[in-house]
C-alpha cells in the first residue's frame, strides 16, 4: 500500500514538474499569454460547468489570445474526488452573499419523495428546486473563480518573468526570440552584397572559387609565356 501511494505520488510529481518546466516556463509564448491561459483555466475550474470545462477553456483562450495548452490540464482540479468540497464551499458562500438559508436534510427527502403528482408537475418541481441551488452556487463560484484567477495570473506572470530573466536575461526563450528570416531581410542582404561587389552585375559570375581563379591565372601566364617566346623568335 505504501509503495502504491509513493509510486502514484512520484508519478503526479513528475507530471507536475513536466507541466511547469516544459509547458509553462519554456514555452515560446510571452509571460502575459501564459499567465492569462493559467488564469482562464483556474476561472473555469471553479465554475459549475463540469463536462464542458475543457471546451470553455479552449474557446476563452482563443477569444482572449491566451496560451491554450497551459489552461487545459488545470480543469482537472475539479474531478470526482474534489467536486463536492469545491462546489459545496461555493454554494455556502453564495448563500451567505444572497442571504439565503442553507439546504437541510428535508431538502434531500423532498427530492426523493416529492409531494406532487403528474409528470409535468414533477418536472416543474425539480426545475424550481434546481434553480434554488443554482443561483447561490453560481454566485459563490463566480466570486471564488474571479479571486483565484486573479491571484493565479499575478503569481504565474511574475514567476515566469523572474525565472526567464534569471535564466536567459530576457522574457522569451532564446529560440523563440530569434525570428525567422523574412523576404525583406533577404533583399537587404542581397543589397549589401551588391554594394561590396562594386559595379559587378549580380547575374554574372562576380566571384569565383579559388581553384577556378588559379586555373585562369595559370592559363594567362602560359599564354603570356608563349607570346613572349614567339616575339623572341
Amino acid at each position: 500500500m505504501v509503495k502504491f501511494f509513493s509510486t502514484t505520488a512520484r508519478y503526479y510529481y513528475n507530471r507536475l514538474k513536466y507541466y511547469i518546466f516544459h509547458t509553462v516556463l519554456h514555452a515560446d509564448d510571452p509571460p502575459h499569454s501564459l499567465a492569462l491561459g493559467i488564469a482562464i483555466g483556474l476561472f473555469v475550474t471553479f465554475t459549475p460547468t463540469v463536462g464542458f470545462q475543457m471546451v470553455l477553456v479552449f474557446l476563452l483562450a482563443w477569444l482572449f489570445r491566451a496560451n491554450k495548452a497551459v489552461g487545459l490540464p488545470i480543469v482537472w482540479i475539479s474531478n470526482p474526488a474534489t467536486i463536492v468540497p469545491i462546489f459545496g464551499f461555493c454554494y455556502v458562500l453564495g448563500n451567505r452573499i444572497l442571504g439565503l438559508e442553507e439546504i437541510e436534510a428535508t431538502f434531500w427527502e423532498q427530492l426523493r419523495n416529492p409531494d406532487v403528482f403528474g409528470f409535468f408537475r414533477r418536472i416543474r418541481f425539480y426545475w424550481m428546486t434546481f434553480m434554488d441551488i443554482v443561483w447561490p452556487l453560481w454566485v459563490g463560484s463566480l466570486v471564488i473563480a474571479t479571486a483565484v484567477a486573479a491571484l493565479g495570473y499575478l503569481l504565474s506572470y511574475y514567476g515566469i518573468c523572474a525565472y526567464r530573466l534569471k535564466r536567459w536575461g530576457q522574457l522569451l526563450p532564446p529560440m523563440a526570440s530569434k525570428d525567422p528570416p523574412t523576404l525583406q531581410d533577404e533583399n537587404t542582404s542581397d543589397q549589401n552584397r551588391d554594394k561590396k561587389g562594386g559595379d559587378t552585375p549580380t547575374n554574372s559570375v562576380a566571384t569565383t572559387s579559388p581553384s577556378l581563379a588559379d586555373d585562369e591565372a595559370k592559363l594567362d601566364r602560359q599564354e603570356e609565356a608563349s607570346v613572349t617566346e614567339a616575339l623572341k623568335d
